[in-house]
């Protein structure tokens, strides 16, 4: 009889065990998923959105309402597309691309002034002179070695210079059926251009994660000459990720063109430094050769659910931008202190 009660306790202590060690395989699966795996900054941003938000729900009036989480979403997608191309372009080690500010311009002009042809057309226009700044950015980074960061200003003074002569400094307006439906349109309740960002970001993650390029991509922003004699094309990499960019920048010129139906230089003005900030939030290197596609998605819904609250709670927009400073500085130094303590334990 005692040997029956001993086998039965034996039996729950190994299924507990078991369910117990179930549990933690489970989760270590799906950590590397969420982006937590060699990346403790995604588990920061990941608690700090998930306090926000409690915050926002609990604290701020209109934050549930149905048009203040639409805007959000929508302004989270506006952001997210460029974002997304700016992760390419840190990993490689180029910093910023600092042409996304005229791309997304050039983009959204040209997509409002040829609506009358087609929105197909206008699209295929906007992508043809936005490859024209990916192309000399690469060049200049990848081939002569420049510097990444100016070579890009150099293209954005140039190509915010050419919209400027070009424009008169003046708005330019134009719609059609697929602008509306793209800028407009929803899906139960959910914005389709939120739709369009989580499809892009999916497709973001799989090549950066799971491809030869995103391998190319981290090893030459580790170290380019050790990935030059590895055999890995250094300068068409860089170039491809600059491509990266200017296809992040003209979806979010095409979304704000097709929202807004109209298009002006300074539409554009702060996404670069909104964009980077989402990208190093997320856990993305400034020293280039590690990023993560998931920490960008959670640092722009972090920086989007951040400033519609700061937007909600009426404060001026000067003060909107230190306080997106000092989160910046303040997840850079607790990603810095996460990480020696990391390599303090092995």
């Amino acid at each position: 009889m005692l040997d029956s009660k001993d086998q039965v306790q034996s039996e729950k202590r190994h299924t507990k065990a078991s369910s117990s060690n179930n549990t933690v395989d489970a989760f270590s699966r799906i950590r590397p998923l969420i982006g937590f795996h060699n990346n403790p900054t995604a588990f920061v941003i990941t608690c700090a959105l998930v306090i926000l938000l409690l915050f926002s729900i609990f604290a701020v009036d209109g934050f549930l309402t149905s048009q203040n989480i639409q805007t959000l979403l929508r302004n989270a997608s506006f952001l997210g597309f460029v974002a997304l191309g700016m992760t390419f372009v840190v990993v490689a080690k180029q910093i910023i691309d600092l042409s996304i500010v005229a791309q997304i311009a050039v983009s959204a002009v040209i997509v409002v002034s040829l609506s009358e042809h087609g929105f197909i057309t206008a699209i295929v226009a906007a992508i043809v002179v936005n490859l024209v700044f990916s192309f000399i950015n690469g060049f200049g980074a990848g081939l002569m070695r420049g510097n990444g960061v100016i070579v890009s200003l150099a293209t954005a003074t140039i190509g915010m210079g050419v919209l400027e002569y070009a424009t008169g400094g003046a708005q330019s307006t134009g719609t059609n059926t697929g602008m509306l439906w793209v800028g407009t349109a929803k899906f139960l309740g959910v914005p389709v251009l939120f739709i369009f960002f989580v499809i892009t970001a999916i497709a973001a993650y799989v090549i950066l994660s799971s491809t030869q390029f995103g391998y190319a991509l981290r090893a030459t922003g580790t170290n380019r000459a050790a990935a030059s004699i590895a055999g890995i094309n250094t300068t068409r990499t860089i170039t491809v990720a600059f491509i990266a960019s200017s296809m992040g920048a003209v979806m979010t010129g095409i979304a704000l063109a097709s929202y807004s139906s109209s298009a002006i230089s300074s539409m554009s003005e702060g996404y670069d430094f909104n964009a980077l900030a989402a990208v190093v939030i997320g856990g993305t290197s400034l020293f280039g050769g590690r990023g993560s596609i998931t920490g960008t998605v959670l640092g722009v819904l972090f920086i989007s659910v951040l400033l519609s609250v700061l937007s909600l709670v009426g404060l001026p927009y000067q003060w909107q931008q230190f306080i997106q400073g000092v989160i910046i500085i303040g997840t850079l130094a607790a990603d810095a202190y996460l990480r020696r303590r990391k390599g303090s334990h092995k």
